[in-house]
């Protein structure tokens, strides 16, 4: 095994689909599909931005029907369990809430 590279156990998530299928690359997605040209895509297995701004958070957050986590909704979280909200949410990087 010396001149070997060895291989990570856990597979690429980019490479796994659920029904078995072979996965398509973001650019070779069908047009005729549910995918528009110039649509992002996030799901569990890839995410493609449309331009070089990257994601747009708003767009997520209609199109999964979250809301935003705002200073709001931070403070009744602290007045209601008596405890300032984990340092990730303070910080923003949870950005969305069910």
């Amino acid at each position: 095994m010396t001149g070997s590279k060895p291989q990570h156990p856990v597979p690429a998530m980019s490479r796994m689909t659920l029904d078995g299928e072979t996965p398509i690359n973001a650019s070779e997605q069908p047009q005729d599909g549910h995918i528009q040209t110039g649509e992002q895509i996030v799901n569990p297995f890839e995410i493609v931005a449309v331009d070089e701004y990257g994601i747009d958070y708003d767009k997520l957050i209609d199109q999964f029907g979250t809301r935003r986590i705002d200073q709001a909704i931070l403070d009744r979280f602290e007045k209601l369990t008596g405890h300032k909200p984990h340092h990730y949410l303070r910080r923003g990087l949870f950005f969305s809430q069910r």
